[in-house]
């Protein structure tokens, strides 16, 4: 028999992990659903997922509408996968000022090494574990999968594409001046 949601959340709050497993696999499939209906990629799917479910974690004692949690998951994925889809056409817009007009041969190397100067000194900047990621995820060949990430790093796989945000993001405001570079 299916229980209610106002019955699996009342177990949740009282600690009961097979209830939130419940409540997991009842909305997994909303959730990514919504995702990818933004036309996001499945890794940055999965990270919206990720997101969700920890928003839903942390709110889960103040959620009034207990009954039916399908339209809380909903508009909380909508928001996520519209904030995810943001940030990358940002990056993307970001990226491509940073191209260089292949019509001017003349100095592209020393620019292109300057800039690679410039990203390693800002991530050696960073205090762990945000450098510690960069540069497993982003300087190491082959590039290790989450897996192997969240191994060498010591924290869950499920919180490596948070994580990795965050810290790219801090990485970019350390870039563009905007913060110190300190972490």
């Amino acid at each position: 028999m299916l229980e209610h949601d106002s019955t699996l959340v009342e177990r949740c709050l009282s600690g009961d992990q097979g209830a939130w497993g419940a409540l997991v696999d009842r909305y997994s499939g909303l959730v990514y659903a919504v995702a990818r209906k933004s036309r996001l990629p499945p890794e940055i799917c999965d990270d919206v997922a990720q997101i969700v479910f920890a928003t839903f974690a942390r709110q889960l004692a103040g959620i009034r509408d207990r009954e039916s949690l399908a339209g809380w998951f909903g508009v909380v994925a909508r928001r996520e996968a519209w904030r995810a889809r943001r940030t990358r056409q940002t990056l993307a817009e970001r990226e491509s000022g940073l191209e260089i007009d292949p019509a001017e041969p003349h100095g592209r190397d020393e620019e292109l090494l300057e800039r690679a100067a410039e990203v390693r000194a800002a991530v050696a900047g960073l205090t762990s574990p945000c450098r510690e990621l960069i540069q497993w995820m982003f300087f190491s060949d082959p590039a290790p999968d989450y897996a192997a990430v969240a191994a060498k790093l010591g924290i869950a796989v499920g919180s490596i594409g948070p994580t990795r945000r965050r810290c790219l993001a801090r990485l970019l405001r350390v870039l563009e001046g905007a913060e110190p570079s300190k972490g």
